[in-house]
This record gives structure tokens, C-alpha cells and sequence, in this order.
């Protein structure tokens, strides 16, 4: 049922979103210059995780950096659950909104499934407008040195 990575066990692995997966999204789309900024947090069944930057709709400016992430299989009921501690200082300032996703199954017999639908005939998950409201008090509102050097070097990928 699912597919073994045992070579990205506890890395970042780019391209996740590509298997079995749950991705979160936090956002920050109250920018005066109308930019979005929000992070893409992606997690899958065998300890794989992906973290991105993103300013702007689908635009990554960085990706794969560390995060403390766990995952446990129940081969009994065919299902996995995970556990991350993720820095603050991964966050946009300003996070404001967020939605949640999954893909589950085998590649030929995906299902998409998302905590706040996205109508549409195929899943798109930065469709931004349908986010929902989030209370992110413990996030300041500067931006940390991390977001800072990634708007300042994006990686071309």
C-alpha cells in the first residue's frame, strides 16, 4: 500500500508531494504590496518531509531545510500517523490563514482530500483564496533571517 523510501528516511525529500502525503499550509496574505507569503510544511508515511518558502503563488524561493518529523505505520489498519516540531522561525510574519491536504493511495487510484474543500474538477492546493482564517499570535511580525535570506537568494528550482 505504501511505497518505501528507505534512502530519505528523516531527510527532506523534494518531490514528496509526488506519493503519499499530508501538507500543510500557512499563510500570510495581509502584505501591502499584495505579495503572499506561506509556507508549505509536506509529510509522508516513512519519516520523509518537505518544508518550502513561498512568495508568491507557486513560487519557491527555498526548500528542503531541517525539521524534526516522526512517523509511525499501522500495517493492522493500513494507515500512518506523524509527529513534527517546527521552528517558528519557518513561519511568514503575518500568518493569517492556513489549510491542510492529503493524498492518499497508489498513483493510479489517488484521493485528494483537503480540511477546507477547494472546488474544482482537479486538486490544486495553492488556490490561496480558499484558505481559512488562522490565529498565529506566536509568530512575530518580522521577518526571520531565514525568510529574509531566502527572498534575498531564491533557489531556482
Amino acid at each position: 500500500m505504501f511505497k518505501r523510501f528507505q534512502i530519505y528516511v528523516g531527510e527532506a525529500f523534494y518531490g514528496l508531494w509526488e506519493y503519499e502525503v499530508a501538507e500543510v499550509f500557512f499563510l500570510a496574505d495581509n502584505k501591502c504590496d499584495g505579495t503572499p507569503d506561506y509556507l508549505e510544511l509536506e509529510f509522508g508515511p516513512h519519516g520523509q518531509h518537505l518544508g518550502l518558502y513561498l512568495h508568491g503563488v507557486r513560487n519557491a524561493i527555498k526548500h528542503s531545510f531541517p525539521i524534526e518529523y516522526e512517523a509511525q505505520i499501522s500495517k493492522e489498519n493500513g494507515s500512518w500517523t506523524g509527529k513534527a516540531k517546527i521552528s517558528k522561525e519557518y513561519f511568514p510574519p503575518g500568518v493569517n490563514k492556513m489549510n491542510a491536504y492529503a493524498i492518499n493511495g497508489p498513483s493510479d487510484g489517488r484521493i485528494y482530500k483537503a480540511l477546507y474543500p477547494v472546488p474544482g474538477p482537479q486538486a490544486d492546493y495553492h488556490r490561496l483564496e480558499f484558505f481559512v482564517p488562522f490565529d498565529a499570535k506566536f509568530i512575530e511580525e518580522l521577518y526571520s533571517k531565514s525568510w529574509i535570506e531566502a527572498i534575498q537568494n531564491p533557489t531556482d528550482e
